[in-house]
């Protein structure tokens, strides 16, 4: 008897235990019950009492109690009061090490047949794995797929609509950044056949590329390597999105965003020269060199 789940959920959890509860309730509430859940406790240092509802959905209000809990626990408490013996979750504590080792963590104890990532501040509507499943059934003639969501920003209920092309190469992804983990799916076993893993290296702190200011740009690297994986596979010569979702919930935090956006003016050039590196003498398509030197000619 197969007794291999259709997914691995990936959930990586830092400094997000006030928005933890909202997140683990919407993965017990899916429609579809054939998943694997890996929460990775990155070391989280917990929230205090004070800012436990701030940043919060206006229609949310959590049904748990922290008070008498030590930061250090609340993780852990908020895991084991939502999931309770649902076996399909699974609970990891490592020290602080950045989001990369926490996915790398989760993917190593996965054993889904596609991972799907869920960031720990956001959650998902009840249909959002079903709606996978019908990209999936779409694409089943096709090697391999990502796919793109239009998210909605759930505490302001601005809808998010990346500028993404249909369809796209590694060039496109060297000049606009738009794939990220949380809204693509992977097949597991293509991820361990060509050794995918996030650069732990990236996504880390305020770690640097040769003493500049760093980005955590862990999500665009990965997908530019799944991508590459992809070309090499299959003589891909473009990729396509293949659905458009409005099952994903992303917190739009107006300050988040302003932090973002100076990562990205301060960063940009320290991540394309360490791209630039990473694949200047990899057999890429001409065109993702033609980008890669024009982005960053050195």
């Amino acid at each position: 008897m197969n007794t291999q789940p259709l997914f691995s959920i990936i959930v990586p959890v830092y400094q997000t235990e006030r928005f933890l509860e909202q997140c683990l309730r919407s993965l017990k509430n899916q429609s579809l019950r054939d998943f694997e859940c890996i929460v990775v406790n990155d070391g989280s240092k917990g929230t205090r009492i004070e800012d436990w509802y701030r940043d919060q959905d206006t229609d949310w209000k959590s049904k748990l109690s922290i008070v008498n809990i030590e930061n250090q626990f609340q993780c852990r408490y908020i895991f084991h009061q939502i999931v309770g013996d649902d076996l399909r979750f699974k609970y990891v504590e490592q020290s602080n090490k950045g989001v990369s080792v926490a996915r790398n963590t989760a993917i190593k104890l996965a054993t889904g047949k596609h991972i799907v990532c869920v960031d720990s501040d956001d959650w998902i509507l009840p249909n959002h794995l079903d709606n996978i499943v019908n990209v999936i059934e779409k694409q089943k003639n096709q090697p391999n797929f990502t796919f793109s969501l239009i998210t909605r920003a759930y505490n302001t209920g601005r809808t998010i609509k990346r500028p993404i092309p249909r369809s796209f190469n590694l060039a496109n992804l060297t000049y606009s950044h738009f794939a990220w983990s949380w809204n693509s799916v992977y097949s597991l076993d293509f991820l361990q056949k060509y050794g995918l893993v996030f650069d732990e290296k990236l996504g880390y702190g305020a770690q640097n590329f040769s003493g500049a200011v760093s980005v955590k740009k862990e999500d665009v690297l990965f997908s530019y390597d799944h991508f590459y994986a992809l070309h090499r596979e299959y003589n891909l010569k473009h990729v396509r999105f293949v659905d458009y979702l409005q099952t994903y919930m992303y917190r739009d935090v107006a300050k988040a965003e302003k932090k973002a956006l100076d990562d990205m003016l301060n960063g940009e050039q320290a991540f394309l020269r360490y791209l630039h590196n990473k694949y200047e003498n990899e057999d890429i398509p001409r065109s993702a060199k033609i980008a890669l030197a024009s982005q960053y000619p050195g």
